[in-house]
């Protein structure tokens, strides 16, 4: 696929995006008052020949049926609608997330990129500072990141990051490659992934596709991004609900 998809697929993407990103309901601080069973919004994304399909998540299936809708694109035929595709396990295991080295992120890398996550208390390296209501609060905090997806194109990996935010624990999200030649690894974090985990992802030779979700201690909230593309050549990210930004 080239830089075609994206004038070819606008209108459709647009269209997808909004269904995706559409909320299960309102979220009050310390528990979890959102009607989860429709989630994930997407089950797969994967490459099709030439390009994609995208099954998206039981929220969308007909009512008492166990198939849902799907979105395919082709390249010469543009988006289409599957009415009726099979449902997928949305927890398929990637092989290639083991091969993937561990991803290390210091505080102070992550307070630069995400400063919504405080600042740092004095010479603590395990707390941050915070405003709220007039004051200044502490916290402990705890890095974790993981694998949240991957897709392995010969000796290389493509990879998206993963995380749990919420009691205590944060870190910045982002998408990788990893050459299990050279054992280089490469980082970007582009500002639009920076909140929220990557749960799909695809690479066709150029560009990669993914999809972003927040794990929180308030709920699961999938695919808030809607489709997201990455011009990793180029770091221009697209997302179809927004113009594209170069990163």
């Amino acid at each position: 696929m080239t830089h075609t998809i994206r004038c070819a697929v606008f209108a459709a993407g647009l269209i997808v995006a909004l269904l995706w990103i559409l909320p299960a309901g309102p979220v009050s601080a310390g528990r979890t008052c959102c009607d989860m069973s429709g989630f994930p919004a997407v089950s797969s994304l994967k490459l099709q020949g030439d390009g994609l399909r995208i099954v998206l998540g039981s929220k969308w299936a007909k009512s008492g049926k166990p198939t849902r809708p799907a979105m395919l694109y082709d390249p010469v035929e543009g988006w289409t609608l599957e009415i009726d595709a099979p449902p997928v396990d949305h927890w398929e295991p990637s092989a290639c997330k083991v091969l993937v080295p561990p991803i290390h992120l210091t505080l102070g890398e992550a307070i630069l990129l995400r400063p919504d996550i405080g600042y740092p208390c004095d010479n603590d390296s395990d707390r941050v500072c915070f405003s709220w209501s007039n004051q200044v609060l502490e916290r402990d905090i705890s890095l974790e990141q993981s694998i949240g997806a991957c897709h392995q194109t010969g000796n290389v990996i493509w990879f998206g990051i993963s995380f749990y935010e919420g009691e205590g624990s944060v870190a910045v999200g982002g998408i990788g490659r990893y050459d299990l030649k050279t054992k280089q690894l490469k980082i970007r974090r582009p500002k639009e992934l920076r909140d929220v985990s990557v749960n799909h992802l695809a690479y066709d030779g150029k560009t990669v596709w993914l999809t972003t979700h927040l794990s929180s201690e308030y709920g699961y909230y999938p695919a808030l991004g809607g489709l997201i593309s990455y011009d990793w050549e180029d770091r221009i990210l697209y997302a179809f609900w927004r113009a594209s930004i170069k990163k």
